[in-house]
């Protein structure tokens, strides 16, 4: 995903984590087939305007984190 992202960056592109649908809605719409299991819906294409912040930040979903304090090492919770 991180060189998807890159890579779309690097073109001009943006790409997105698209988190709002239901897995069933995103079976039924894309026709996937039962035996698949979808786990991410990445958008990617040119857009006019760039957010000054992440949108779901702006919105007030989740202030954003420390990153020191999201990243273990060699145990989960350990810094």
């Amino acid at each position: 995903i991180q060189n998807m992202w890159l890579a779309s960056c690097v073109e001009g592109l943006a790409m997105g984590w698209v988190s709002f649908y239901k897995k069933a809605d995103v079976r039924d719409i894309l026709a996937i087939p039962p035996h698949i299991d979808p786990v991410a819906l990445i958008s990617i294409g040119y857009t006019d305007d760039y957010p000054k912040a992440p949108i779901l930040e702006s919105a007030k979903w989740e202030k954003r984190r420390s990153l020191e304090k999201l990243i273990y090492k060699e145990t989960w919770g350990s810094s």
